[in-house]
């Protein structure tokens, strides 16, 4: 669901493997490198992370008076897809479209939704009934804010790229069992060639083994 990170000093890089989330910085600064791209956030900045990505991530902006206070937020692709598609989303998606991982902004009203979530351990009978709704209201202000149509090219994608992931993911889940291209895609209903293709596109980050 959702994690806290606090830190009052800088620290090395770490090894870690980012889920589809929304990484958030209250105070402080972070940095993460997917492959050869760095990305640094600061105060009201996030990272949005798309798919399953190993990265290597570190404090850079951190004291004892003013410790570094991160918010990672994991993504329910499903329920993103619900809401982009009320929203009409698909429509205005880009071939040219983003990958992998997106700094953005992260003010009001999206961190109104940030604070509604920490205040739920406040009383934690409430959050079966309103982190679900939270979430959702997150979700809308994500794709209708000033960076929408990028962060939705990120998140959703077009039809056969959900497909794409859930092919991907699936193989994750299956990492130690022996799977053949056949088999993926089937899961996402393509040909062989055509899912091959297709992985080379929507791969989000490049690492090197």
């Amino acid at each position: 669901m959702y994690s806290f990170f606090a830190s009052i000093k800088n620290k090395p890089s770490t090894h870690r493997l980012f889920a589809p989330a929304i990484c958030t910085v209250a105070q402080g600064a972070k940095c993460a490198v997917f492959g050869d791209r760095s990305f640094e956030y600061l105060a009201g900045e996030a990272l949005i992370v798309s798919g399953t990505a190993p990265a290597l991530g570190r404090v850079i902006q951190s004291n004892s008076a003013e410790p570094c206070l991160v918010m990672a937020i994991a993504l329910d692709m499903a329920l993103m897809w619900d809401v982009a598609e009320g929203l009409h989303v698909f429509d205005t998606i880009s071939a040219d479209r983003e990958r992998g991982v997106l700094k953005t902004d992260f003010m009001e009203p999206l961190s109104d939704s940030a604070v509604r979530i920490t205040r739920l351990f406040d009383t934690l009978k409430a959050i079966d009934t309103v982190y679900p709704l939270t979430m959702r209201g997150m979700r809308f202000w994500l794709l209708t804010g000033p960076n929408g149509q990028r962060i939705a090219e990120l998140l959703v994608g077009s039809p056969s790229g959900k497909r794409v992931r859930e092919a991907l993911e699936w193989l994750r889940q299956c990492f130690s069992q022996t799977v053949r291209l056949e088999q993926l895609a089937a899961i996402a209903q393509m040909s062989s060639s055509a899912f091959h293709i297709s992985c080379g596109i929507c791969q989000p980050v490049a690492v090197q083994p």
